[in-house]
């Protein structure tokens, strides 16, 4: 089946702690799924609330739409001095709610840090208990030693602007124009997105991007229909090495072969919306669909093919990684969308649709862009049947 520039992928969200994008994602037995985050999840008026398992101020909502496959673990964090309580379920004073993994049962630890953005938040330690507190102006929080002198350290007080804490709308699978928003006494109420929006679950609301104003055409089209021409019009380079075509449009690339892209898009300056379809014959081990170097600089943007996940890996101008990782279907025809705009990261999978934030241009590694292969993993085994790169979001993603 062809793309036909409508296609559709699966993730669930983790950050990568690693220094390097170049480096392994988590261990697939550390990949929490759907099933682990919620299964004992708190039913509230149709959602489900469960506690994050080594955050004390984080937890999860989640959503399950008619079809078993329309599921989505969305993480969430209360809003500031808080904790969450699953027993009510909802967020609670922090010093109120006993929480097994509260740092502060630590006796001899004063303080440690909040994970909030804020450069003059922390938690204080008081009788093995955390508050919420935050630095004097001109000062910065230094991970557990406490407030150090910095002039260009102006953040507000959390308390004064930072409002999480449990979302009250939720998805409607399949259709991102629209939501539903609960109203006390009335149940959930379904809600229209303005023009040029989409609801996000992360965010909580519809959302703007700038790249669902005016047409958007791709950078990149390869088909493999009959050869490697790009057919967006760009007429872009396409060096094969070694990469075959088959006589049904599909690529077939042996685990040696790969596609170079010359002269490709400067990732830090566009948003960028890959869309790819395809079926992978490996069996084990970490492979590259898609890469934006081959060696040195270290690839920033990737996107991996394990056993049983499909990773995207991003690193930022700030040299912060974030990762997505989702469920394929082993055997199978898989179909991934990655989406990055400078604030989110998106990843669907088969239709199943995961976001989170990541905030920064994705740095540029002048190089080129590569299909099918990048040091340190193994190169791609399998049929690929079209790639789409667009410098912008399309319609077809908008749904």
């Amino acid at each position: 089946m062809k793309l036909g520039l409508a296609l559709t992928v699966c993730l669930f969200v983790f950050e990568s702690s690693s220094a390097e994008l170049a480096k392994s994602p988590p261990a697939e037995e550390n990949l929490p799924s759907y099933e682990d985050v919620c299964a004992n999840a708190k039913i509230v008026n149709g959602v489900g609330y469960q506690r994050h398992n080594s955050d004390c101020d984080k937890f999860f909502q989640c959503y399950q739409g008619e079809k078993m496959q329309d599921r989505m673990a969305v993480p969430r964090q209360c809003p500031f001095g808080q904790f969450w309580d699953q027993n009510v379920p909802t967020c609670r004073t922090a010093s109120e709610v006993k929480c097994d993994t509260d740092k502060c049962n630590h006796k001899q630890l004063l303080s440690h840090p909040m994970d909030s953005g804020n450069c003059r938040s922390y938690w204080k330690c008081n009788l093995q208990k955390s508050v919420g507190d935050c630095c004097p102006m001109g000062q910065r929080y230094k991970k557990y030693q406490g407030c150090e002198k910095d002039a260009k350290c102006t953040d507000p007080c959390p308390g004064d602007s930072f409002h999480q804490g449990p979302c009250d709308s939720r998805p409607i699978f399949g259709d991102r124009s629209v939501f539903q928003q609960f109203v006390e006494g009335v149940n959930w109420h379904n809600m229209t997105c303005p023009g040029n929006t989409q609801y996000s679950a992360l965010a909580c609301g519809c959302v703007y991007h700038k790249g669902y104003e005016g047409v958007c055409k791709p950078e990149l089209y390869l088909p493999f229909s009959k050869n490697f021409i790009d057919y967006s019009g760009n007429k872009r380079e396409v060096i094969s090495h070694g990469v075959k075509l088959t006589r049904e449009g599909y690529a077939y690339f042996d685990g040696d072969s790969y596609l170079e892209i010359k002269k490709f898009l400067n990732f830090e300056q566009s948003e960028i919306t890959v869309a790819v379809r395809f079926l992978k014959e490996n069996k084990g081990g970490l492979t590259v669909v898609m890469s934006n170097s081959i060696s040195e600089p270290k690839p920033t943007f990737l996107i991996l093919n394990s056993a049983k996940n499909v990773h995207a890996m991003i690193k930022n101008t700030g040299n912060e990684i974030f990762t997505l990782h989702g469920v394929t279907r082993e055997g199978n025809w898989n179909t991934v969308k990655v989406m990055h705009d400078e604030n989110k990261l998106d990843l669907i999978v088969n239709d199943i649709y995961t976001e989170r934030w990541a905030i920064g241009k994705i740095m540029d590694t002048q190089s080129n862009l590569y299909i099918g292969k990048s040091d340190k993993f193994q190169s791609f085994k399998g049929y690929i049947d079209e790639i789409a790169v667009f410098a912008c979001r399309p319609k077809f993603i908008q749904t």
